[in-house]
């Protein structure tokens, strides 16, 4: 579903987007019962359930002609649990951001600089074989990545917007990967 407020000319504007999916997906031999065989090694089966709630959102407030504040976030998760024959498989994963900018719009620039913040986490185990002669589990190494970045960019309009020349600068500091450094020219 999804609302919108207001006018984009002045003022403010907000859009919120929810969508949730809840999907299985049955799959494997003729035969297979999910019931009675769904994890079992007397029939193959692949049975997969997964949910997925989702939230996106942006407001912006313009002052006037020249300066307008955008802040747009987004969250999703993903939830899923899956049979393989006899291998089970479960994941969980959230993503989650933010980003906050101000618009400069001036004579022939425009002028978009901001701060954002990117969050990644994931959980995931696989279960290998109910057999008792080989049950072995992998728990997945924890995932959790979070990206804290600053962004300036400026658009040059010329000969009557027929052509462009867009610069910018990029800094993004990742928990485990440290500072990017990304300039930008087009």
């Amino acid at each position: 579903n999804k609302w919108t407020y207001g006018n984009t000319q002045h003022g403010i504007y907000s859009v919120t987007t929810l969508r949730y999916l809840n999907e299985q997906r049955i799959g494997g031999q003729i035969n297979f019962n999910i019931q009675d065989d769904k994890g079992s090694d007397s029939i193959y089966g692949q049975v997969v359930n997964f949910q997925q709630p989702e939230i996106y959102n942006k407001i912006s407030y313009r002052f006037n002609d020249e300066n307008a504040i955008k802040i747009e976030s987004g969250l999703s998760h993903h939830n899923q649990e899956s049979h393989y024959g006899t291998t089970k498989y479960i994941a969980n994963q959230t993503n989650y951001n933010i980003s906050i900018s101000h618009i400069l719009n001036w004579k022939s620039h425009k002028l978009t600089s901001g701060i954002s913040f990117y969050r990644h986490n994931l959980k995931e185990e696989i279960n290998f074989n109910n057999n008792y002669y080989f049950n072995k589990t992998y728990q997945g190494l924890p995932n959790d990545e979070k990206v804290k970045s600053i962004f300036i960019e400026n658009i040059f309009k010329w000969n009557s917007d027929n052509l462009q020349f867009i610069t910018g600068f990029r800094a993004d500091h990742h928990n485990k990967y440290g500072l990017f450094i990304s300039p930008r020219g087009l």
